[in-house]
């Protein structure tokens, strides 16, 4: 069962509504016109990609196919294995335990991750203007990524991709 918070409409856009999931992660449901702007694309400024960050993997695949259809295909083991939602066999999304740094008081939360040209340059960026460095830029399979908080401590993470 997911918490309902708040709806309002844009008259010139959208109709939002906030929403947690079962384990409080909160989330935004958006109906109307798609933006104008870049969105899940690998253009600098762009989101590009959203995960689940959560301590209850099944119950999170459970809700999250229950509201939009989204199946959950668990990645193989490895120290933290990785689930991808996928919607008409399209990734979508993904979803991982909290890692072991997070403190426990930490909530289930969804992380969104911007598209950059240079992690290294937003790092340096984001400090000098009062924002902090959360994990540095680490190296994965598709590129590096960083995670970054702004200087109200809201949280985000920054992709470069290779190549």
């Amino acid at each position: 069962m997911s918490s309902y918070f708040m709806a309002f409409a844009s008259p010139a856009f959208a109709r939002v509504e906030v929403i947690a999931d079962p384990a409080d992660a909160m989330l935004c449901l958006i109906t109307g016109p798609r933006p104008g702007a870049a969105y899940f694309s690998q253009q600098p400024g762009a989101v590009c990609w959203v995960e689940l960050l959560t301590r209850d993997p099944e119950a999170a695949a459970g809700f999250y196919n229950e509201v939009f259809g989204w199946k959950a295909i668990a990645g193989e083991g490895g120290a933290a294995p990785y689930t991808m939602f996928q919607l008409n066999e399209e990734d979508v999304a993904g979803m991982m335990m909290m890692p072991v740094e997070v403190p426990a008081e930490a909530p289930a939360h969804w992380a969104v991750y911007f598209a950059v040209a240079d992690c290294g340059a937003v790092e340096r960026r984001t400090v000098a203007l009062g924002g902090q460095v959360l994990r540095p830029t680490t190296g994965i399979e598709i590129g590096k990524f960083a995670v970054l908080a702004d200087p109200q401590g809201a949280m985000f993470q920054v992709m470069e991709f290779a190549g």
